[in-house]
This record gives structure tokens, sequence and C-alpha cells, in this order.
């Protein structure tokens, strides 16, 4: 395996999540969140606009951190830079999915498509071709990527609580 390859497409993926935050922000993803997110637990509704801006802010601070250590760890650990790859899989769909259940444009679905997909397949596609890419690493990559996404939705579920405490 070339490490000039994968060293690039990990760090290609950082380049594909800073377009998707960009494109998030400058369309409106909150504003979209704050109207089409579910009631109860994901329930965006009750944040401020300051809570709001804090949220996206930290959670794709989080994400950009992530997105370098992928890329600094590399082959050294497989599962965990690959995770960060399942996890931009993950979020496309969940992009994708977003805009056919409201039948519109989903901030951040542009990028998620047209970089998020490919440049993360073609990720899993180097380390298979490599012969790095075993069934163990995929799983845990797999996993690790439901626990990524799973960030954002306990930030969202503190920061409910925290709203509902500030307005009592």
């Amino acid at each position: 395996m070339s490490n000039i390859t994968v060293s690039t497409v990990l760090w290609l993926v950082l380049l594909a999540a800073v377009f998707h935050i960009l494109e998030e922000y400058f369309t409106g993803f909150m504003d979209w969140m704050k109207k089409y997110s579910p009631k109860g637990f994901m329930d965006l509704k009750n944040f401020s606009p300051r809570g709001a801006a804090l949220f996206f802010i930290i959670v794709n601070f989080l994400f950009i951190v992530l997105c370098v250590l992928a890329a600094i760890v590399n082959q050294a650990i497989p599962f965990f830079s690959l995770s960060v790859a399942f996890f931009l899989i993950i979020n496309a769909l969940l992009h994708v999915s977003g805009m056919i259940r409201f039948r519109r444009y989903a901030p951040g679905v542009v990028s998620a498509v047209f970089l998020y997909i490919p440049i993360s397949f073609y990720a899993y596609y180097l380390y298979f071709e490599a012969g790095a890419l075993t069934l163990i690493d995929f799983t845990l990559s797999v996993v690790l990527a439901l626990v990524w996404q799973v960030i954002p939705l306990a930030f969202i579920l503190i920061g409910n609580r925290l709203q509902k405490k500030q307005d009592k």
C-alpha cells in the first residue's frame, strides 16, 4: 500500500469535511435542523440562536479534529482511520434521507453526495486493494463510525436539558 495514496485520501476526507461544513453553514443547516428535527430527543427547536451556533461550532470542531487524527494515524490503526470514512457515508445517507423525507434541499447534501461518498469508498478500496482491510478492521470501522454519529446526538440531548433548565 502506498502511504502517499492512502495519506492523500485521508487528507481529502479532511478537505471534504471543510467543504461540507462550509456548505452547511452558508446554506443554513442549523435553521433547517431547527425546522425539521423531530420532537423529543432530537428537538433543536429549544436551542437559542447562541446555543445553536455553539452546537454547530463544537460538533464541527470535534469532527475536524477527528478527521485530522484519522489522516495522521493513517495505516497504523486502519479501523480508526476508516471509521471516519464510514462516518462520512452515514452522514451522507442522513442528508439524503432528510432531503427525500422533506422533499427539499438539505443543507450539506451536495458535498455529502459528491465528496463524502466517493472519497470514503475510495479509501476503503485502497485499503482493500493493498490487502490491509481485514474483516475485523472493517467491522470495527463501522461500529466506531456509529459511535461517532452518536456524539452529535448526545450534544443535542445535553443542550435540550440545559435549555430546559434555563427556561425554568
